[in-house]
């Protein structure tokens, strides 16, 4: 994501812009659990699993984002592949998960600003309040009509929005005009 890495902050001076920033290459696992009711551990090759359905959390440069009771999307920057398919095996020992690599299938984007809400509103037809959609969430939605992933990290009106490479001009366009509204 930016930088290949989910989480990154705007600066002071960029916090009272809307921008919608196409992100760079990441590190894209999908996770799938069988037959438990919960993840036997708290973590998996570095990876948080222990948060609540519709949460994200970070480990290090890690995220982990739990979208639906036995699926996992987990984020890394791409230097950090090699041995995570290993990691998350060892310490989920003998549960039957599926683990796929989705690197290439995904594309990111982020925006950020005093707008985005509003904007991912037009948008998405979901209560974003922070209510409805606090901090730490993350969901599986529909923007327009493609599926995406939408992560709010933090209590900044900051959000990423995750879809197939091949939505994701699409995807960019549908954003690019909501901002454009707003100007």
């Amino acid at each position: 994501m930016s930088e290949a890495l989910l989480l990154v902050r705007p600066t002071p001076a960029e916090a009272n812009l809307t921008q919608l920033i196409p992100l760079g290459p990441a590190t894209r696992f999908a996770l799938h659990v069988f037959g438990v009711e919960a993840v036997p551990t708290a973590s998996a090759g570095g990876f948080d699993l222990s948060g609540p359905v519709g949460s994200c959390r970070k480990m290090g440069a890690r995220v982990s984002l739990h979208l639906s009771l036995h699926e996992w999307r987990l984020i890394a920057p791409p230097s950090e592949t090699r041995h995570m398919v290993a990691e998350i095996q060892s310490d989920l020992g003998g549960v039957v998960t599926s683990l796929v690599e989705i690197s290439r299938r995904n594309v990111s984007f982020q925006i950020s600003g005093p707008n985005a809400r509003a904007i991912l509103n037009d948008l998405i037809l979901l209560d974003l309040s922070d209510n409805a959609f606090p901090a730490g969430a993350a969901t599986l939605a529909l923007l327009g009509s493609a599926d995406v992933v939408l992560v709010r990290p933090g209590p900044e009106a900051l959000y990423y929005v995750e879809c197939a490479r091949k939505l994701g001009p699409y995807v960019q366009d549908m954003l690019t005009e909501a901002t454009h509204a707003f100007l």
